[in-house]
């Protein structure tokens, strides 16, 4: 896997050192064995936008995913650049939505009042036991069981 300053997305300025900064907790963190261990992440849709936009860095030293929905909500936008999309979500890895990511999903809408999509993406990192990245703390915050790492 190709770090994201190796495919050519810069590191650099003021708030993406923060936002490294704020991942650092999550970037290395100890093993039951004593030894460190890579964070397991999900990226939210809209952190990979802010990414698009040069808002804000994904921090490249974790075990970085997405869902398919996010691919699908990426392709979705007008104008968009495919291939600079392709580019970005080639350093990550795609977690598909199963039938037990549907039944989840479906189990998190009835108790909690948020749209399918975001729903899907909760029940990916809940069920692949990742930390949800994610600005959306509206949506996500009652998410039961859902690890939530928000960034503003």
């Amino acid at each position: 896997m190709h770090s994201l300053s190796d495919l050519g997305y810069p590191i650099k300025g003021r708030q993406s050192k923060r936002l490294l900064e704020r991942c650092a907790e999550f970037a290395f963190r100890t093993a039951a064995n004593g030894i460190g261990a890579v964070a397991r992440l999900l990226f939210d849709t809209d952190v990979l936008i802010d990414h698009l936009r040069a808002k804000q860095v994904i921090p490249d030293h974790h075990d970085g995913a997405y869902s398919s929905i996010t691919r699908a909500e990426l392709y979705s936008y007008k104008d968009v650049d495919e291939a600079v999309i392709d580019r970005l979500l080639s350093v990550l890895d795609e977690l598909p939505v199963s039938r037990s990511v549907a039944e989840e999903a479906g189990r998190i809408r009835r108790t909690v009042r948020i749209k399918l999509p975001d729903a899907i993406i909760a029940a990916t990192a809940i069920l692949s036991k990742r930390r949800l990245m994610s600005r959306n703390v509206r949506d996500f915050g009652e998410v039961p069981r859902l690890q939530l790492y928000q960034i503003t």
